[in-house]
């Protein structure tokens, strides 16, 4: 449930930004740096982060439903650790997604200077940038 409640909490407003963002007629006016194309493909990936976070969650509860038995009480630690392992190296969807991620990480830090030549007055592209920058750090540190 934890990684499920980062990426909502914090690509929730990401994409909200974003999208706010992309709509304003400043930022939609600076052609130099296309700040409106970065915002617009922003949201798309916070929305797949936030969708990501919800199909692994839900691997993993069909994975220790199917794979113990719940007369002996909750999976343990070590249990759910490895089934996230088998999902991890063995799930396509995973596979897909760790591709997403880095080249979210790398969108976004590229983001971070979107939009430097046009005198934006608004941080939104930025703000939205850096919010998927901390889901990214934070949710590698969870899965540590």
């Amino acid at each position: 449930g934890g990684l499920v409640f980062l990426a909502f909490i914090l690509n929730v407003p990401s994409a909200f930004f974003a999208l706010q963002a992309s709509l304003d007629p400043q930022i939609r006016s600076c052609t130099a740096e296309r700040v409106s194309a970065f915002c617009e493909f922003d949201v798309l990936l916070a929305l797949a982060h936030i969708f990501f976070a919800v199909y692994f969650k839900r691997r993993v509860d069909v994975a220790l439903a199917c794979s113990f038995d719940r007369t002996q009480g909750p999976p343990s630690a070590k249990e759910i650790r490895e089934q996230v392992r088998e999902i991890a190296m063995y799930d396509l969807g995973f596979a897909v997604y760790v591709f997403v991620f880095l080249y979210s990480v790398y969108y976004n830090l590229q983001g971070l200077s979107v939009g430097s030549s046009c005198r934006l007055t608004s941080r939104l592209p930025h703000s939205a940038a850096a919010l998927q920058l901390t889901f990214a750090w934070l949710a590698v540190t969870y899965m540590i």
